[in-house]
């Protein structure tokens, strides 16, 4: 495992900022991801790109312009809801993204299953270099010092860690044989933990981590990825797919047409618990199974035609229309009790599906076959992209404001407060309107005293927690209220 002084040096940077500026987040959460991921990652990004002996960015941008973006997004917004989810995303995305890009070229194989599980091993591939990795971490102290070899400082680091539990044992053997040498014993034992700094200690071992962990993965991800796309499997029977396509349209048909009456529908139950049943449940099981046909669509497109393909078509179009039927009800929920996250996102992810549906309606008509799971990867990772940098909270707070103008509206504008200080702006701008205000105080009391506390959170904020959202906020604080729980 050999990289270059440069790159040494910039890792071991990277490792001291991230665990420096994110030490916060064992006691705030998600709220101190703020600039400080974002130089994090996009440090990440710029070492594995630049690591590769063969790049493009014109080739890359695809993929690596919504990674950036993504990063981008912890200096922009709060939206504690997609940071969490960008935790996650963002790693796996880059694995993933970056192992396809080095695969050979000219020609892109076909995205299926056998290469999506080449693309998954090599995102995995740097946990079976973490060992390789972490000797190349400790050893980097002797090289600084100039010694080269550095074979006599590992097996003095071997040496010492075989003794401290072998010498733990001996000394608590012998201190309970004799009592002047228990009283030693304890009195060094209570002045030598005196002197650890448990919080630099934590800190040492965090920086090793992160450090082992962007060597182990830029040795891991530097080669070219070989991958060889197996050979075309046999076509499908034209007769068995078309009665299972057959048979799943005319449930989907039935179901529709006892759809009608919701589609038409104006006005949704009084009752709450009906219009749960009726929306909430009934979207997430109608969006799933469009998950399910997308998944049936892939399996099938390559390996039939004729009749059956006439079918997939009418297959697809029909999976639309179910979401629509969703998507209906859904925008009835949000017209009478408001936005949520839970309601934007349902609604974002529903705009996602129906494009995706298009796409594939169009596909099953040209001549020549495309790579829909290569569109849909793409386009699912553009798409969470550009959602991490919407201003998604000022979007549900204003859109509430205007429902809850509506005659017989069910929007309370007191749920709003769990909403973070993407709003505080706003809140404060709509107190100052003398309607906006009416409506913020009339029955939904404590927007001032939220205004208050929020402000002086805002204030307590560490210099590395810093994102362009809280730049809008005024700087004035006051002394923060202990009673209130807003």
């Amino acid at each position: 495992m050999e990289f270059s002084s440069r790159t040494t040096a910039a890792v071991f940077v990277l490792a001291v900022l991230t665990v420096l500026g994110h030490w916060n987040i064992w006691a705030h959460g998600v709220d101190a991801l703020g600039w400080n991921s974002t130089v994090a990652w996009l440090t990440t990004l710029s070492l594995l790109w630049f690591n590769r002996a063969e790049r493009s960015f014109r080739r890359d941008r695809c993929w690596l312009l919504p990674l950036i973006a993504i990063a981008v997004s912890y200096s922009v917004f709060e939206n504690p809801w997609l940071k969490l989810i960008s935790c996650f995303v963002l790693p796996a995305a880059t694995g993933i993204f970056f192992a396809y890009a080095q695969l050979g070229r000219p020609r892109q194989p076909l995205w299926d299953l056998a290469l999506t599980s080449v693309l998954l091993k090599r995102t995995a591939g740097p946990f079976r270099q973490l060992s390789r990795s972490f000797s190349f971490v400790v050893s980097r102290p002797a090289v600084a010092f100039g010694k080269a070899n550095n074979s006599l400082m590992k097996r003095v680091m071997r040496g010492v860690l075989l003794l401290v539990p072998v010498a733990i044992l001996v000394s608590a053997l012998l201190a309970s044989a004799d009592e002047k040498f228990a009283n030693l014993y304890q009195n060094l034992v209570s002045e030598f933990f005196a002197l650890i700094s448990w919080s630099v200690a934590l800190k040492m071992a965090w920086m090793i981590v992160v450090a082992t962990l962007v060597f182990a993965t830029l040795h891991s991800w530097r080669k070219p990825l070989a991958f060889e796309q197996p050979g075309r499997t046999a076509a499908m029977d034209d007769v068995v797919v078309g009665i299972v396509i057959g048979g799943v349209l005319f449930i989907y048909l039935v179901f529709l047409y006892l759809q009608i009456d919701y589609l038409t529908v104006g006005v949704l139950p009084s009752d709450f618990a009906q219009v749960e049943r009726l929306v909430k449940s009934g979207f997430w099981q109608l969006f799933f199974l469009s998950i399910l046909n997308i998944g049936l669509f892939l399996l099938i497109y390559n390996n039939i035609g004729g009749v059956a393909l006439l079918l997939l078509r009418v297959f697809v179009a029909a999976s639309g229309l179910l979401l629509i039927s969703a998507a209906w009800r859904m925008g009835l929920y949000v017209y009478w009790y408001g936005l949520s996250y839970e309601k934007f996102f349902a609604s974002y992810t529903t705009v996602f599906a129906l494009v995706v549906f298009v796409y594939l309606l169009v596909a099953s008509f040209l001549s020549r076959r495309r790579d829909v799971f290569r569109f849909i990867a793409f386009a699912a990772l553009g798409a969470y992209s550009i959602a991490t940098l919407l201003p998604v909270e000022k979007v549900i707070f204003h859109s509430n404001l205007r429902l809850a103008k509506i005659v017989d509206s069910r929007v309370h504008l007191r749920d709003l407060k769990h909403l973070s200080l993407d709003i505080v702006g706003d809140v404060e701008r709509e107190l100052g309107r003398r309607p906006s205000s009416q409506l913020l105080t009339a029955g939904d009391g404590g927007w001032s005293l939220w205004l208050r506390n929020k402000k002086n959170r805002r204030c307590r904020r560490a210099w590395y927690e810093w994102r362009l959202s809280l730049e809008l906020v005024d700087t004035s604080c006051t002394a923060p209220d202990r009673t209130s729980t807003n």
